[in-house]
């Protein structure tokens, strides 16, 4: 988070940038491998579209769950229950017999509430700028 924040000010507190933006990348490079066998897995095959449009329900899930579109605050447990409450969400929609286009609708709905809900906390405890 500190270099995502403010990587000049991370160097001068003597955490190695260059190096840890490296491991953050293989990191995230593994975990897109691993993302891609399994959704070739689930599909029977491999396809460099198979996963578009799942960007929606990635912010949906981050959003609610407390990670900050403001920058660089947020936690695992946090997505994980907002990647939950999404699911049970479409899940209950679902068995609502309520149209896949209108689910969309709703889960878009939940983002723009959850974004205005952070967008408030992050005002509210945002430090006061004096003007001296």
């Amino acid at each position: 988070m500190a270099i995502g924040a403010n990587a000049g000010v991370a160097r001068r507190a003597g955490i190695a940038v260059k190096q840890r933006l490296v491991m953050v990348y293989v990191l995230i490079g593994d975990a897109a491998a691993v993302a891609g066998i399994v959704i070739a897995a689930r599909l029977g095959f491999g396809s460099s579209n198979a996963a578009v449009g799942f960007e929606i329900d990635v912010i949906a899930a981050v959003v609610p769950g407390g990670t900050s579109l403001m920058g660089g605050k947020g936690t695992i447990a946090g997505t994980m229950l907002g990647a939950l409450t999404i699911a049970v969400i479409g899940s209950g929609l679902i068995l609502s017999h309520v149209s896949p286009f209108h689910t969309q609708i709703v889960i878009g709905l939940i983002i723009l509430v959850a974004i205005r809900l952070n967008a408030r906390a992050f005002a509210r405890f945002a430090a006061p700028v004096s003007k001296s």
